[in-house]
């Protein structure tokens, strides 16, 4: 291949490749989603491929690869972050402690009086998100960014706790 010809043609004699390498780096449950990386892949080789470095299916399979198997491993990263454990979907069973002790814990946290409303109201009265906007009168993204302050305190506040009982 001395002269590369246009794109479809060049697909078409490198469609296997990609079928092989998505098969080889184990992606088929994907299959759809690591063809289209393979194919971007097949693009960016086509457009930086330079005759005079070298033979074009050593660049080709050398981009597609590395591009699939950059694939594979942010969406092993990606699930692993953003999947449920079996903890959090066993939460009906806890019995929530009473609100006023509640509300006392929650002065250590440093929380607003905007993330308390949130947290009370989401634990103790078994408000969605959308129940306690209409509550307050204010937008879902507010009560978002409600959560999303008190989520981070009390993580905080959960890992100097385990940083300081290692000691």
């Amino acid at each position: 291949m001395e002269e590369l010809q246009s794109f479809e043609q060049v697909v078409k004699a490198f469609e296997p490749l990609i079928k092989k390498t998505i098969r080889y780096a184990g992606l088929q449950k994907d299959y759809e989603d690591a063809f289209q990386m393979g194919m971007i892949a097949l693009w960016e080789a086509y457009k930086s491929f330079d005759p005079l470095k070298g033979y074009f299916p050593a660049h080709a399979k050398a981009l597609v690869y590395g591009k699939l198997l950059t694939y594979k491993r942010k969406e092993k990263t990606y699930n692993e972050r953003y999947s449920l454990n079996s903890s959090e979907l066993e939460t009906d069973n806890i019995a929530p402690p009473p609100a006023w002790q509640l509300s006392l814990e929650l002065d250590q946290f440093g929380l607003s009086e905007r993330e308390r409303c949130w947290l009370l109201s989401v634990f103790e009265a078994g408000l969605s998100t959308k129940e306690i906007s209409q509550t307050y009168n204010v937008s879902e993204n507010t009560v978002r960014t409600w959560k999303k302050g008190a989520v981070r305190k009390l993580k905080k506040q959960g890992r100097e706790k385990v940083y300081l009982e290692q000691k």
